[in-house]
């Protein structure tokens, strides 16, 4: 039988198997991987907090399937933001008429564009790296990506810091889908799904584990640390200035705000609880795209500070210094020094109170969280960090890391 390829994030493999054969889906759709290729389209999933699957991200849209599903309310917002040089007055997309721009293709900003401002010189790329390299060569002088994605990703690159983000787009809407009376189709709409191509997928059988292949992922995953680069991974960091913009977005696959390092608010007293849920935190960002962690911001976006926490730490160490020994000592003693190079930390003034923001690159290897007993393993999804079990951990390192 025919079916339709959904790619999305390997964790949800055995939530949205369960669920697809509760609803009866499965005669339909065969997941794989997001990195399975030809990558199709942007993709989305929402887990509530008891771990039920609420929505199925997809990517597939006919007029046939359009008849059997509905849309209910938002769960995800975007911005879309246009990324000029600094010194460039641009208070209309007029001001862009004889300047060419970079998008990138698929995107809700490439359509948009293309139908409603067709006197624009738009060039599309198929990735961001390609875009900045236009960029680099002044083949391009604007160009438009999404936030706060776009805050993480383009840092990596140096000439970022010459542009200026301006707001193109207001957010974009995101919607779950539902089940439309007593149809089985159970996805979501950007306003602009993607139609994609059927194909015949061959499912491949499953297999138990037993001993033998506990020892193999042992050896793999000793291999895989021996073979890891050592050179320090390059992370420009972001302009204090431009953190505000960050706080006005809400918790995603790449960011996440923490209150403190290891004051307890509520409860008046040093929790180390705390301490292990940041660096829960950044294993999870280490090993899926990378990500950014403020802390001395609250979940509402208030700007608590760090002061709370400076007066935990020794006489002798309470200030900025003394606050990042205490979070690099934590990163040691919970992941290990070898993962600093995927790892800066900046303390910075905003609003009178110093914030943390620690910006994480990709690990190049998979990183386990240390503890007396046990070592556990945390991936980034669905704006949350998730453990894995052993089963569920083998099958994305082989994914992500081969």
């Amino acid at each position: 039988m025919k079916k339709i390829f959904i790619t999305l994030s390997f964790f949800l493999f055995p939530l949205l198997s369960l669920y697809s054969q509760k609803i009866g889906i499965l005669d339909y759709f065969q997941y794989k991987p997001e990195n399975y290729k030809p990558m199709i389209g942007n993709h989305y999933s929402f887990v509530d907090k008891d771990g039920k699957v609420k929505t199925i991200g997809g990517v597939y849209y006919d007029e046939q399937l359009g008849k059997y599903f509905i849309f209910s309310d938002d769960f995800l917002n975007i911005n879309t933001y246009l990324f000029v040089p600094e010194g460039m007055e641009v208070k209309s997309l007029n001001d862009l008429k004889n300047i060419h721009v970079g998008v990138i293709k698929g995107t809700f900003a490439e359509k948009y564009l293309f139908k409603n401002f067709p006197f624009l010189k738009l060039t599309v790329f198929l990735e961001t790296e390609d875009m900045m390299k236009s960029v680099s060569k002044n083949e391009i002088t604007a160009f438009v990506h999404n936030f706060p994605n776009a805050m993480f990703f383009l840092s990596r690159f140096e000439m970022y810091r010459k542009f200026k983000p301006i707001r193109l787009f207001e957010p974009k809407e995101i919607s779950s889908g539902n089940k439309n009376e007593d149809q089985k189709f159970v996805f979501y709409s950007d306003n602009e799904l993607t139609e994609i191509e059927e194909k015949n997928i061959q499912e491949k059988n499953s297999s138990f584990y037993s001993i033998p292949v506990l020892i193999g992922l042992s050896v793999f995953i000793i291999w895989l640390v021996l073979r890891r680069k050592k050179r320090k991974v390059k992370i420009l960091k972001i302009p204090s200035e431009r953190w505000s913009l960050l706080f006005h977005q809400g918790e995603n696959d790449q960011l996440e705000f923490k209150a403190s390092l290891r004051w307890d608010y509520k409860n008046s007293q040093i929790n180390k609880i705390l301490e292990y849920t940041v660096a829960k935190t950044l294993c999870a960002f280490l090993n899926s795209s990378g990500g950014m962690l403020f802390i001395g911001i609250s979940d509402s976006k208030d700007v608590l500070g760090l002061e709370e926490d400076y007066q935990t730490l020794g006489k002798h160490h309470q200030s900025r210094d003394g606050f990042i020994l205490r979070l690099t000592s934590i990163i040691n003693e919970y992941l290990g020094k070898e993962v600093h190079r995927f790892i800066s930390i900046q303390v910075e003034e905003i609003e009178g109170k110093d914030i943390a923001l620690i910006q994480l690159s990709p690990s190049s290897h998979p990183v386990f969280l240390m503890l007396k007993d046990r070592e556990e393993f945390f991936i980034r999804t669905a704006a949350s960090s998730q453990s894995m079990g052993l089963r569920e951990s083998h099958n994305y390192i082989r994914m992500k890391w081969g």
